[in-house]
């Protein structure tokens, strides 16, 4: 049964291909001008046959359409910032260095930190978010004072580690010392910026301002207690 079996095949096999090449042979026998008229036949068969389907389904190609048309005009409107959005990123961002305060009143420099590095994120986003030019200065100075505070903190989280004795290593008077510098940038981002029309606005920047003389005499504090051998020479 198996033989037959087989036989049955390979004369199938084998008629298949005879009939393929006599297929062939008898194509390339058809004058040139046969087959051109076939072959756009053959084009004309198929573009008909893809029109009649695109028309038979109308509504996709106008949902389609419509797609195409709404994407760019969605993105736009997410990529811009609401007011409410804004409001609750300030509210996050006041939450995070009020969280440093404390954490740094209980001693967790650690703590404090990395919560006031998180501020200065927030300070990051609102700058890019921010619609006036006033604001965006502001924030931008919130973030270089939040970035003086963190190096602060963790200057002290390292000299606590290293044992807490002076002097203390270099790489703690180094992030005193950039500190120093931030606090420097935001005092004269502050101070260039021009007469401020929102209250919250001004309020803010005068925050910065005190926040500013604080870390300015903590920071040298610090530098004098760790007996590091670089002064702060600008005042």
């Amino acid at each position: 049964m198996t033989t037959s079996f087989l036989n049955s095949l390979c004369t199938h096999i084998s008629y298949t291909a005879f009939s393929r090449s006599t297929a062939v042979s008898r194509l390339n026998q058809t004058p040139s001008s046969t087959r051109k008229r076939v072959g756009v036949r053959v084009v004309n068969l198929r573009s008909r046959r893809d029109h009649q389907k695109i028309s038979e389904y109308p509504h996709l190609v106008l949902i389609l359409a419509l797609s195409l048309l709404l994407i760019p005009i969605l993105g736009s409107l997410s990529s811009t910032p609401s007011p409410a959005q804004l409001i609750g990123e300030q509210a996050e961002m006041d939450r995070l260095e009020q969280q440093a305060d404390d954490l740094a009143a209980q001693g967790d420099s650690e703590g404090a930190a990395l919560a006031i590095g998180k501020a200065a994120m927030m300070a990051d986003i609102l700058t890019k978010d921010s619609h006036e030019s006033s604001a965006e200065e502001i924030f931008k100075a919130a973030s270089f004072a939040y970035r003086a505070q963190e190096l602060g903190l963790r200057a002290l989280a390292l000299f606590e580690r290293a044992g807490g004795h002076p002097p203390a290593p270099a790489g703690v008077c180094h992030y005193l010392v950039q500190g120093s510098k931030k606090l420097r940038s935001s005092k004269e981002l502050l101070l260039k910026i021009p007469g401020m029309k929102q209250t919250e606005m001004k309020d803010r920047g005068e925050h910065f301002l005190e926040k500013n003389k604080e870390w300015k005499t903590l920071l040298q504090i610090l530098h004098e207690d760790f007996e590091c051998s670089d002064p702060f020479k600008k005042k």
